[in-house]
């Protein structure tokens, strides 16, 4: 649908098989789907920048426009154009357009739309300056509204694509840890780690492990959540791993979970640091050259030393004032030449790094100031020769971090941290690492648009 000074008109916008397939789907779990809507500005600016045009402009308010729409089109089981549009953007516009659509993935849909005649004119429109997006998953399907716009001023965005960074996001941080896992395991994962999203110490040591054995984190709570079990059923492991005791992960969530893989274990201990050493060492049965270690009491400094550990083919193990007797039996087990101590002596004491020397000929210690210039202190130090992706979270909260971090490690890439900013030790870790791509772990909640905007301006 397009829109001239005032005046609708259709342009066959629907894709003929999209509208025929409209009232066979079920309406299943919704979620926003903040990662798709990025990934389409991405594509629609690709697109226009292929013909020479001028790039879009993201505009919130059309944003709430697309996705309040999307939204009313999934409670109706019903794909149709906005009756309203006109009234309900912003005033000041001389033209306006819109499509929608649905299909398998955010990628999928933007095909089928270049594929039509009216979808591609609205995307290749030269009058337009002004996009909204909006996205929202059901099942396994993605319904999706562009609304197109132009309005006096608005200038096209200046530099090279992207406009806006990869943000793996969805409602919350258990379909964060989904949109993470199925975006790093396309085609599927034959191991899958499950811990509770409510704290951090077993997933903690899960990371790396995973990382190890080729899959990622997923996280539930008290249930099952819909995202995670939305993400195993696409998925498909063999074998899902509980970390953690029952009062972590129930027993009622592990009988829901052993409907959705033929194996499913069981890792813990009697505490944090007890089930750190069994991950780690059922993880690396024949040992480990490296092994990473933090304090089992804050979250920070291990998260950016998962995807680290990995790399190094190490695994994570836990401590607190002194080295827990777990830790040195997994020590003893793993035999490492190399201990690497994640944190300041203010996290990890002196004294528990003298007692680390008893257990490998090599110590070190990798800390900054804070837990933004541990994480990137960490960053360089696994990558020494710069990082073509670089992962980003928030380092005040642990959730999107802690499925982050196998996913950065499948990459390749480091995992650094912000907070309402961007950290002067992160800023100047991306800089030297010279990432062509940074993804975002998380909802604008968590990482803002501004930090999205500051972070952009470091790729090349």
């Amino acid at each position: 649908m397009r829109t001239v000074a005032g005046t609708p008109r259709l342009w066959a916008a629907l894709c003929t098989a999209l509208l025929a397939a409209t009232l066979l789907v079920a309406v299943g779990p919704v979620a926003p789907a903040s990662a798709s809507a990025n990934e389409i500005y991405n594509l629609v600016n690709a697109e226009r920048k292929k013909q020479g045009l001028p790039l879009l402009t993201r505009n919130s308010a059309l944003d709430k426009v697309a996705q309040d729409w999307t939204a009313a089109m999934v409670r109706n089981n019903r794909m149709e154009h906005n009756p309203r549009l006109t009234s309900q953007v912003p005033s000041g516009w001389r033209y306006l357009g819109e499509n929608v659509g649905y299909a398998g993935s955010a990628s999928q849909l933007q095909q089928a739309w270049m594929n039509s005649s009216g979808h591609r004119r609205n995307i290749l429109d030269k009058d337009y300056n002004s996009i909204g997006i909006g996205f929202v998953v059901v099942g396994r399907q993605v319904w999706g509204t562009q609304v197109f716009a132009q309005y006096p001023g608005v200038k096209a965005p200046s530099g090279s694509l992207p406009a806006v960074l990869p943000r793996l996001a969805g409602a919350d941080r258990y379909a964060t840890a989904a949109q993470v896992a199925l975006n790093a395991y396309p085609d599927g994962a034959g191991t899958v780690y499950v811990a509770t999203g409510t704290t951090f110490p077993d997933a903690l040591g899960g990371g790396p492990a995973a990382a190890q054995l080729g899959g990622p984190v997923l996280l539930v709570g008290t249930t099952l959540p819909t995202a995670t079990r939305d993400a195993l059923q696409r998925l498909k492991p063999q074998r899902i791993v509980v970390l953690g005791r029952g009062g972590a992960v129930s027993s009622s969530v592990e009988a829901s979970l052993r409907r959705l893989a033929p194996s499913v274990t069981r890792q813990a201990g009697d505490d944090r640091y007890q089930t750190a050493a069994r991950v780690a060492t059922a993880a690396f049965p024949n040992g480990a050259d490296t092994v990473y270690v933090a304090t089992g009491r804050d979250f920070p400094d291990a998260l950016g030393g998962g995807p680290a550990a990995a790399k190094a083919d190490g695994p994570m193990l836990l401590v607190d004032t002194g080295v827990p007797a777990a830790t040195r039996d997994a020590l003893q087990k793993l035999g490492p030449r190399r201990i690497v101590i994640l944190g300041s002596t203010g996290v990890v004491t002196g004294k528990v790094e003298s007692d680390l020397r008893r257990y490998a000929g090599s110590v070190s210690r990798q800390a900054g100031a804070n837990r933004y210039a541990t994480a990137a202190r960490v960053a360089l130090a696994s990558h020494p020769r710069g990082a073509d992706t670089v992962y980003v979270a928030t380092g005040t909260t642990f959730a999107d971090a802690l499925g982050g971090g196998p996913a950065a490690a499948r990459a390749g890439a480091p995992l650094l941290l912000v907070n309402g900013g961007v950290p002067a030790e992160t800023r100047q870790a991306i800089q030297q690492l010279k990432p062509r791509r940074i993804v975002v772990l998380g909802g604008t909640g968590v990482v803002s648009r501004d930090v999205e905007y500051e972070l952009r301006k470091l790729v090349p």
